[in-house]
């Protein structure tokens, strides 16, 4: 019988360009999905138009006015459109939504008023991540928060005409100021100067990483790594809110805390970690499939490396007050070994 298809050296060579043809077709059109683009100070609305057109994989549905007054800053590369969407998120209260290839986009918050503004320091630049609380004048009950993008702009739905707003950024002094405008204009900041017990406290502000639903704060070597306790670190973070012991984080609730991936049951556990023993801290506000359903939002703090052994004598005190005043003592003696005195 004879050979109805003969491989010859020929047939090989063919057959290995067509595969390797066929293989860049697949790599070119596996990279045509994912994303690298630069948007800067555009609204919401016109990134997602631009992200929809840039791709044929998914389609994305929003409703263009929903949208339109949040802008984003973001500097998006080679990702995939529901990571390139989330980036653009941010900390903004809007929510995606994805059923296979189908992306629905949506402000989570209805409201009547939208509060707008943008932060920026002494020399004009944007405060990136400044933190915006909204109260109501009469009790101070929170109404509104929100924190601002890359470029210090920040949007914030809320139902009340009149508002006090309470900005704080790390290594500034707070601003408080009533407004009755949605329209708050620009911000300005001034530096503070931090001292403890006489002595001037320097160091760089802390580094912010988004990752998916949410952001990691470095805090280490940073001025948070200088606070009195783990709770005012907690409480100068974007979206989190601290009374006393008590965490909330904004629209999410108490989140669940874990420390160095062991879950926190008790807030007295987080009372023994000190800020200068602290690497980073993540905040969690759309927490993935890893965590159950029910869980609204997360915090993990992790711990640099213990160097040493033994045990360590400390005493806190903390007085708190009013609202917005508190003074907390600490002292400790860490690091002392038994049995290896002399």
């Amino acid at each position: 019988m004879k050979n109805i298809f003969k491989t010859t050296p020929n047939n090989g060579k063919t057959i290995s360009l067509f595969l390797l043809f066929f293989l860049l077709i697949l790599v070119q059109y596996s990279y045509a999905q994912r994303i690298t683009r630069q948007y800067n100070n555009v609204s919401f609305s016109e990134a997602l138009k631009d992200l929809n057109a840039r791709q044929h994989k998914y389609t994305i549905n929003f409703v263009y006015d929903e949208l339109e007054d949040f802008k984003v800053t973001k500097s998006i590369r080679n990702s995939n459109v529901p990571n390139a969407i989330m980036q653009l998120i941010g900390f903004y209260p809007i929510r995606m939504t994805q059923v296979e290839n189908n992306i629905m986009v949506e402000c989570t918050q209805k409201s009547t008023f939208r509060y707008k503004g943008r932060i920026v320091d002494e020399r004009g630049n944007a405060a990136e991540y400044a933190t915006i609380a909204l109260l109501s004048p009469i009790d101070s009950a929170i109404v509104g928060h929100g924190v601002s993008n890359e470029n210090g702009y920040f949007v914030i739905p809320c139902n009340s005409r009149k508002v006090l707003a309470r900005i704080s950024y790390i290594g500034y002094k707070t601003v408080c100021r009533i407004y009755n405008n949605t329209e708050m204009g620009i911000i300005k900041l001034h530096p503070q100067t931090m001292i403890v017990k006489g002595v001037v406290v320097k160091g760089d502000r802390p580094q912010y990483k988004m990752l998916p639903g949410g952001m990691e704060v470095a805090i280490e070597h940073t001025l948070l790594s200088k606070m009195a306790n783990t709770f005012e670190v907690l409480n100068l973070l974007p979206r989190v809110s601290v009374n006393g012991q008590s965490i909330s984080i904004f629209g999410k609730g108490a989140p669940i805390v874990y420390i160095n991936n062991k879950r926190v049951h008790d807030n007295n556990e987080i009372v023994n970690i000190t800020p200068d023993n602290i690497k980073s801290i993540s905040v969690i506000t759309s927490p993935g499939a890893e965590y159950d359903a029910e869980v609204e939002s997360v915090i993990r703090i992790r711990t640099k490396e213990r160097r040493a052994n033994g045990f360590s004598l400390r005493a806190d005190a903390f007085g708190k007050y009013n609202k917005w005043m508190s003074d907390y003592e600490l002292v400790s003696a860490p690091g002392i070994r038994p049995g290896n005195s002399r």
